[in-house]
């Protein structure tokens, strides 16, 4: 490489998601093995705490979040620059803002997204990453979440001293919902062939720069054994003789004054035969407030799991750890049935081959649509799902019953679907995904 020390990578990671899908993988042992020294840029106020949970595996660098108002004028753009269902949501909802339509009327066009961009280019702050690039010179960087504004900053720091960028799209629902990506990367790392295509369609991404590798922490997944019946179930207070559903509520992030889940769950309790556990899993870093001290007095039929990271810390982002990713592996292995709101977790079930309900309804209200759970999945990283046959989707309570006796009657009913969501989200089912990352890092590296 031209520029600086090619056995030096930084690796971002500002988003709390992370941690379990990059750093828990075998990624940093195989770039290590290969003679790469990987520098993990995380926030200053957690630095500490990647240190004991990565113990030493990589060097970190704490920086300060700070962010200005030109981060948040050109995130607005960003997302005015991209029109999809998703975003005509948003805007109508969460964002509020009425002139969005006359912005994305104008950015989303491929002249107005190029204008976005050279803005961005041009008022983006890059501090603190330009000292920091100026200190290490690593042969590239490794944006783990391109659409993060931390990210983005050191993206153009890298850029303006030519160092090589290659960016990776965090989630499934990223490319429809977190706007125009800012900056064009090198190398744009995707999961699926359902984000390549939206990378060049709707960001106008060149397609050779566009790669496919899978979803990296679905590697353990596939690898590692899962815990003992008895032992899991000791965990989290059931009875291992009893069969189990696992219910996610959806939290009340997502729902004003939230008594959808509070509603799902009572009529999951009137619907299961009385020997099925119920375990209430509660979003990571949320609050199912109409929940709180409900089913106190029914432990035995339902349980409640609150997963948290060892960052515990009132009002912060906590990190998903690999214990929190390998205990919901577990629970996901030994529950019968999830039922669950609009959540990535039903990907994660039809890993598992664990039937899926998805909750679309807003228990015993009538919700106006922009109120209601349903909007959620018009989104358009929802499409695919809905339209592999893996999952039943409630409209109703009835609805959401039945569908409960049909799964419980035949477990193996939409096997064909779940295996759909499976190859179209995760690529491959080979347990390959870190290495094909690691493939594509090592070979800009200098390292193949």
């Amino acid at each position: 490489m031209a520029h600086g020390t090619p056995k030096t990578i930084f690796i971002t990671s500002f988003h709390p998601l992370i941690l379990r899908n990059i750093f828990s993988t075998e990624l940093l042992e195989i770039l290590r093995a290969r003679g790469v020294r990987p520098i993990a840029l995380v926030p200053g106020d957690k630095q500490k705490f990647f240190q004991d949970e990565l113990k030493g595996c990589v060097q970190t660098e704490g920086v300060k979040e700070r962010l200005e108002w030109r981060d948040f004028w050109l995130r607005t753009l960003a997302l005015a620059s991209i029109n999809t269902r998703s975003l005509d949501i948003k805007w109508r909802t969460e964002l509020k803002w009425s002139s969005a339509f006359f912005l994305s009327f104008i950015f989303s066009m491929s002249f107005g997204q190029r204008v976005v961009r050279t803005l961005s280019s041009l008022l983006v702050p890059r501090f603190p990453f330009s000292e920091l690039l100026a200190r290490y010179s690593p042969g590239l960087v490794f944006s783990t979440d391109i659409q993060n504004e931390y990210d983005v900053r050191m993206c153009h720091a890298a850029r303006d001293l030519g160092i090589l960028v290659i960016g990776m799209v965090r989630s499934w629902d990223t490319l429809t919902t977190k706007g125009l990506l800012q900056i064009i990367p090198d190398i744009l790392i995707v999961q699926n062939e359902i984000q390549a295509k939206e990378a060049v369609t709707l960001h106008h991404i060149p397609e050779e720069r566009v790669h496919i590798v899978g979803i990296p922490h679905y590697d353990r997944y596939q690898k590692e054994s899962r815990a003992a019946r008895e032992s899991f179930f000791s965990r989290i207070g059931g009875d291992s003789q009893r069969p189990l559903i696992l219910f996610a509520p959806v939290g009340d992030r997502y729902l004003s004054s939230n008594t959808v889940d509070r509603d799902v769950l009572q009529i999951l309790d009137q619907t299961l035969p009385p020997q099925y556990q119920i375990l209430v899993r509660y979003p990571p870093d949320d609050h199912v407030s109409f929940l709180q001290g409900k089913y106190r007095q029914n432990e035995g039929r339902i349980l409640f799991d609150k997963p948290r990271g060892r960052q515990e810390q009132a009002g912060t982002n906590e990190e998903l750890t690999r214990d929190n990713d390998m205990h919901l592996a577990d629970t996901l292995h030994w529950s019968d049935l999830v039922v669950c709101g609009p959540s990535t977790i039903c990907i994660d079930a039809a890993f598992f081959d664990t039937p899926v309900i998805l909750v679309g309804f807003d228990g015993y209200e009538e919700r106006p649509y922009f109120e209601s759970i349903r909007r959620y999945f018009d989104y358009n990283h929802w499409q695919p799902i809905l339209e592999s046959g893996g999952v039943k989707l409630a409209r109703g309570a009835d609805e959401c019953a039945s569908h409960v006796k049909k799964y419980l009657n035949d477990p193996t009913c939409d096997f064909a679907g779940r295996e759909r969501i499976v190859r179209e989200q995760a690529y491959r089912r080979d347990g390959m995904a870190t290495e094909r990352l690691a493939r594509i890092l090592l070979s800009y590296v200098g390292n193949a």
